[in-house]
This record gives structure tokens, C-alpha cells and sequence, in this order.
């Protein structure tokens, strides 16, 4: 009887070490997670679930792991896993629903962030990354319901306000759009894209002096704004100020050398003001940058064009053509028959 005893007490010990060696490597990496050891951290997990696999809350931090890792794929079957122990994970559906949004598979991605409001509707995070994913496949309405619901869970929640009045832009709601961008100024002045996603919704408007001023304002806050410089200069285009755009375009490129629209805008104007070689070296920079762009060829044969370079340009029309532009198809029959 007492070896009988002792057999159930070692078996139980062994028992109750087990499901603590488990829940230590769970611990473990937690705290390599922390420290961006995301590799170690999956092996701890790996060893937690090879002694217990019953534990959802593992499965959906070695997830995470995964994906801080860059295994986007393994990390959702890890999640899908977690919620397959526990359907009232809703971290778990949250977490999912980002990693379909990484893999730009929108619906899956809404469909997980559903779950998430449904089990817990405070979730704010989760209509916020809901409404995103419904803006990325157009679903406006949908999205301006889902970052009101946002707004109403966190009034001050400025990336919601100012994707709304992105949304609204969208759906030409000019003066719903500018409402939601004064609120992200009233609740945080000092935020500089706020005045430049303002200023564009004036220019949209016409509003060019009203656009420019708030331009000035997002420039002030942040010298190295390239959006800023550029949708300045590209106003003050509109009303022909040449000079001004031109200068606002070279600052735009003196900061970011990579920004393909600034070389392509600034060689508008130099062909009008007829500098036909800094143009030409404008268009082959943008195209060197962006060399599927069609419209930028279909300039360039242009340019070519003025300065009677006829085979050139129409080189440059059948590559614009090649790539789907309209325009092209009408000057090829225009000049190169």
C-alpha cells in the first residue's frame, strides 16, 4: 500500500514539475520578446508547447514571435491555433487581423477584426485597424462608421480623425474633411501633417493662398517636410508662380534626392521656361527612379519633340503606349506616321 502511495505522490510531483517547466518557458519568452530576441524566444516556446500544448496564450505569443521575425504565415496558423483553444481570444482575432493587413488581404483581415469588437467592443484599436482595412478596399462608408466608433472610444485619437478626413476627401466631403483636420490641430497644433493634409484639402478647394499658409505653418514645424515643400511648390504652380515652385521642387529634392514627382514637376517648368536641358535631366532622373511611369515618357517624347528630336520622342511614345497611356496612342498618330 505505501509503494502504491508513493508511486501516485512521484507521479503526481512529476506531474506538477512539468506544467511548471511549461509555464517557465512561456516566461521566458515573453521576456526574449521583450527584448527582441525573437528567435530564442520561439524556441522557448516550441519546448513550453511541447510539454503542454493545451495552453492558448502560448501558441498566440509564439505568434507573435513569428511575426516580429518576419514569418508572417507562420505566425497566423499560430494565431488560428490560440483561437482554436480559446474562441473568446479576441487579442488573438486582433493580432490575425493585422498580419492578413500585412498581407493586404483586406477582408480576412475585417472579418478577424469583426471578431475582435464583437467580444470586446471597447477595443479601439480593432475599429481603428477595421476602418483602415475597408479604406484600403474602398468601402468609405463603412470605414468613416468604424473611425467614428474609434473617435467615440478615444476623442483624442488624431490618426483616426485624420484618416477620416481622408476618407472624406475621398468622397469629396471638402468641408467634413477640413472639420477632422482643424480637430487633429485643436487637439495637437504642433502636429505638421496635419496642416499639410489641411492645406491640400484647400488647394483641392482652390484655396491656393489658404493652402500655401498652412504649407508655411507644416514647414515651419518640420524643415525637412519633402510632402510639404512639394505640395507648395505644385500650389503655387497653379497660380503661376513659376519661380516659387521651381525653388520649392529643388528643396524638395535637396532633401529627399529619390523623390521622382519633384524632378518630373520641376522639368514641367523648365520646358516652359524654356530650359530645355535641365528639363531633359529632370525627365531621365524621375524616370531612372520610376521607369514604369507612363506619363513621364509621354512628357519627355514631348520635350524631345520641341527640341526636334523626332525619333527620340517617338521612342518614348511606344514605351508610354507599351505601358497602357492613352495620351501616347494620340501622339504617335499625330507624329510618328
Amino acid at each position: 500500500m505505501k509503494i502504491i502511495l508513493l508511486a501516485i505522490s512521484l507521479l503526481g510531483f512529476s506531474i506538477f514539475t512539468e506544467a511548471q517547466t511549461a509555464y517557465q518557458y512561456k516566461i521566458k519568452g515573453r521576456a526574449k520578446i521583450g527584448l527582441e530576441e525573437y528567435k530564442a524566444a520561439i524556441l522557448d516556446f516550441d519546448q513550453s508547447i511541447a510539454l503542454d500544448s493545451s495552453v492558448a496564450e502560448v501558441f498566440y505569443y509564439r505568434g507573435m514571435a513569428k511575426a516580429y521575425a518576419g514569418d508572417l504565415d507562420a505566425a497566423i496558423l499560430d494565431m488560428t491555433k490560440a483561437i482554436a483553444l480559446n474562441a473568446k481570444y479576441f487579442e488573438a482575432y486582433y493580432f490575425r487581423g493585422l498580419l492578413h493587413t500585412d498581407n493586404q488581404n483586406y477582408k480576412a483581415s475585417i472579418i478577424d477584426f469583426n471578431k475582435a469588437v464583437t467580444i470586446n467592443p471597447k477595443l479601439t484599436e480593432a475599429f481603428f485597424a477595421k476602418a483602415n482595412s475597408e479604406f484600403k478596399i474602398g468601402l468609405y462608408k463603412e470605414a468613416i462608421d468604424d473611425y467614428t466608433k474609434t473617435i467615440l472610444l478615444d476623442p483624442k485619437f488624431i490618426e483616426a480623425y485624420t484618416n477620416r478626413g481622408s476618407v472624406k476627401v475621398e468622397l469629396k466631403d471638402y468641408a467634413g474633411a477640413l472639420a477632422d483636420f482643424n480637430m487633429v490641430i485643436k487637439i495637437r497644433p504642433d502636429y505638421s501633417m496635419a496642416y499639410n493634409n489641411r492645406g491640400k484639402v484647400q488647394q483641392l478647394q482652390q484655396n491656393y493662398r489658404a493652402a500655401i499658409a498652412d504649407f508655411n505653418i507644416a514647414i515651419q514645424i518640420d524643415s525637412m517636410f519633402t510632402n510639404a515643400y512639394y505640395n507648395r511648390g505644385a500650389t503655387k504652380y497653379m497660380f503661376q508662380d513659376l519661380q516659387g515652385a521651381l525653388d520649392d521642387f529643388t528643396k524638395t529634392i535637396a532633401i529627399d534626392s529619390n523623390f521622382a514627382l519633384a524632378y518630373f514637376s520641376r522639368a514641367l517648368i523648365s520646358t516652359q521656361l524654356k530650359d530645355y536641358t535641365g528639363a531633359m535631366a529632370d525627365y531621365n532622373k524621375a524616370l531612372d527612379i520610376t521607369p514604369m511611369n507612363s506619363e513621364m515618357y509621354c512628357s519627355r517624347g514631348v520635350l524631345r519633340l520641341d527640341m526636334g528630336l523626332k525619333t527620340e520622342a517617338c521612342q518614348d511614345f511606344n514605351i508610354a503606349l507599351r505601358l497602357g497611356n492613352d495620351r501616347a496612342k494620340q501622339l504617335i498618330e499625330k507624329t510618328c506616321k
